[in-house]
This record gives structure tokens, C-alpha cells and sequence, in this order.
């Protein structure tokens, strides 16, 4: 998986994290790939698959990866935060970025920062 990954010309975009790769447990032969967070998921989403391999965000950029995507099947979930109007901004920041990294920590996904 790593040489389908990791692509000459590609700029700014997540690598592999060694240490969860070979710590990665299977659920029905399915690996957790990447976790990430965004405000606006349909945008984010967006921006993994159509940015370019020069775009300086460190997204996905999938649509680029032709050997990577005829080897494997992407399956893609989400959760949101409840619509909660009288919470503060920084308390909701603090809540997802609290639950992003205890997710990291469980579910060891094989690319990201964190």
C-alpha cells in the first residue's frame, strides 16, 4: 500500500503513520483509513477527492490516485455534532477535537497528522 500511496509530484497530503499501520486491526477485512473533522463535510469530502496533486491543502486527493483506487475500496462515514445554538463555538471545537483524537487512539487509522 505504501508505494500506491506515497507519489512523486504530490504535495501536502496526509501520510502513512508506520506505527498504527502495523498495529491496525481488521473488522471483516476492513482497515480504518484516515480520520478527519471539518465544519463542512461536503466541502471537505469534496476536497479529498478532486484537489490536485499540487493543491497546498493536505487533502486526500483521490481522484489522482488511480493505482491506489483500483486496489482498494473506500467506504466513507460520518458523524455530526448536534445542532446545539446556545453552546459556544470553542466548547463545540473542544468537543469534536477531543472525540477526533479518541477515535485516532482506538481506531489507529493508517494516514494522518495526529
Amino acid at each position: 500500500m505504501e508505494q500506491d500511496w506515497n507519489i512523486i509530484g504530490f504535495e501536502k497530503y496526509p501520510k502513512i503513520v508506520k506505527s498504527r499501520y502495523e498495529k491496525a486491526k481488521t473488522k471483516d477485512d476492513w482497515f480504518t483509513f484516515y480520520i478527519g473533522k471539518s465544519e463542512n463535510i461536503h466541502s471537505r469530502v469534496k476536497e479529498h477527492l478532486i484537489h490536485s496533486p499540487k493543491n497546498s491543502t493536505y487533502g486526500l486527493k483521490l481522484k489522482e490516485r488511480k493505482t491506489f483506487l483500483t486496489k482498494n475500496e473506500i467506504k466513507v462515514g460520518f458523524w455530526s455534532l448536534p445542532d446545539m445554538p446556545t453552546v459556544d463555538k470553542a466548547i463545540k471545537q473542544f468537543i469534536i477535537t477531543n472525540l477526533e483524537r479518541e477515535l485516532r487512539d482506538s481506531m489507529l487509522p493508517w494516514i494522518g497528522k495526529q
